[in-house]
């Protein structure tokens, strides 16, 4: 191995007693930096350093993804997680600010969007390929990879095949005349969608679909 040498030094190890199969470091409601784990059960288990100190139920499924993001404006980081139900759960302050099923199918990626008036979105994608866009207690749009890759492809095609989201991503871009454009990346495992994000019309105006190669 060549390049500048480095050393990893182990400072703590610790059995926590559970079985977790997410993983997020972050700050979290008013407190600081925390470590989260959320398993198979619906709990989120926040500890500090290692120490446990709260656990969270979502009195649901199994959670398959976790954000931590200020959502709500109430000046706190807020813990989302999404289950393998489809259910959407969000915390806020240690307590469950709402909860709602928006998928048939396993929420398998949580992202955050934020526009131009620094309003907050969470955007979410599920096994199925459906794409979901709300603010907390606000109904969602929902748009279908399928569908739009049909439309994108003029008919061209008899079937798309999609596979379940695995990331979504924001990012703001300036056009050839110096505008700022917002879009969203979704990757499904084998196709990079780039989405071109109007909520003027509360839908995508334009996307395109490139191949991602590994």
């Amino acid at each position: 191995m060549t390049g500048r040498a480095s050393s990893l030094q182990e400072l703590w190890t610790k059995e926590v007693g559970f079985q977790f199969h997410i993983l997020k470091v972050g700050s979290v409601f008013k407190n600081s930096s925390k470590i989260c784990f959320a398993d198979n059960e619906g709990k989120v288990r926040i500890w500090n350093g290692t120490t446990p100190e709260t656990v969270l139920e979502t009195k649901g499924s199994s959670i398959c993804a976790l954000l931590l993001a200020d959502v709500t404006n109430f000046g706190s980081i807020d813990l989302i997680t999404g289950d393998s139900e489809g259910s959407i759960t969000i915390f806020s302050n240690n307590e469950i600010l709402s909860k709602k099923k928006f998928f048939s199918q396993e929420v398998s990626a949580l992202g955050l969007y934020i526009d131009a008036a620094e309003n907050p979105y969470i955007v979410a994608g599920d096994r199925g390929g459906t794409i979901c866009c709300f603010q907390p207690n606000e109904n969602p749009w929902k748009i279908r990879l399928t569908d739009e890759a049909l439309r994108v492809d003029r008919g061209q095609r008899e079937g798309v095949e999609v596979f379940s989201i695995r990331v979504l991503d924001t990012l703001i871009m300036n056009d050839a005349s110096g505008i700022q454009s917002h879009y969203l990346l979704a990757c499904d495992g084998r196709f990079l969608h780039l989405f071109f994000w109007s909520f003027s019309a509360t839908l995508f105006q334009n996307s395109r679909k490139d191949q991602y190669i590994m």
